[in-house]
């Protein structure tokens, strides 16, 4: 099965964009994800664990609002 997307440019320019760079967007949310799980688990000068518990949490319940997972990509 294939999927094609079309735009007209240069009018849908800002649309082109964000479907053409949307795996980038996924993978800065994956390493985000990746970071404050270690930061929580490990610790990171600078940085309280227990926040970035609560951040990561409030990632995945974003996530969950548009229907997404990291297990999407990873």
């Amino acid at each position: 099965m294939k999927g094609t997307l079309t735009f007209d440019l240069p009018e849908d320019q800002g649309d082109f964009a964000i479907a053409s760079h949307a795996m980038d967007w996924a993978l800065v949310v994956f390493a985000l994800d990746q970071r404050l799980r270690s930061i929580a688990k490990y610790g990171e000068k600078g940085y309280d664990s227990e926040e970035a518990s609560n951040i990561r949490k409030i990632l995945h319940d974003i996530l969950d609002e548009y229907n997404l997972t990291l297990d999407m990509i990873a």
